[in-house]
């Protein structure tokens, strides 16, 4: 007999954004059948929800405002952050280090 399937998930660096995914995990409201009506405690908590709703990590099961957080989307959603947050990172480094180069050298493009 199989236990029960793990589930992780990376944390949000966001409070607004952790603050929604903690609520959802908290009621359990991973899967459709166990979707919660959700009302957000504040403007910002509210942008993120929206956020979230569009970007297809927090979906909407049936009518009536009842919703739950997809954990597999909520996943690909943080990686994809990451990849994009790793790749700014590393554009920003070539950059420095370029400015760096050039100041090294005295603020001339020609070779000394």
């Amino acid at each position: 007999m199989a236990g029960p399937a793990r589930v992780q998930i990376t944390a949000p660096r966001n409070p607004d954004q952790r603050a929604v995914t903690a609520y959802f995990m908290a009621q359990g409201a991973v899967l459709p059948g166990d979707a919660v009506l959700y009302s957000p405690a504040k403007p910002a908590e509210r942008e993120q929800f929206e956020l979230m709703v569009r970007s297809g990590v927090i979906k909407q099961a049936g009518q009536g405002g009842y919703y739950w957080l997809d954990i597999a989307a909520y996943n690909a959603d943080s990686r994809s952050r990451q990849a994009k947050l790793g790749a700014a990172a590393a554009l920003i480094a070539v950059i420095l280090a370029v400015a760096l180069m050039f100041l090294y050298q005295g603020g001339s493009l020609t070779p000394p």
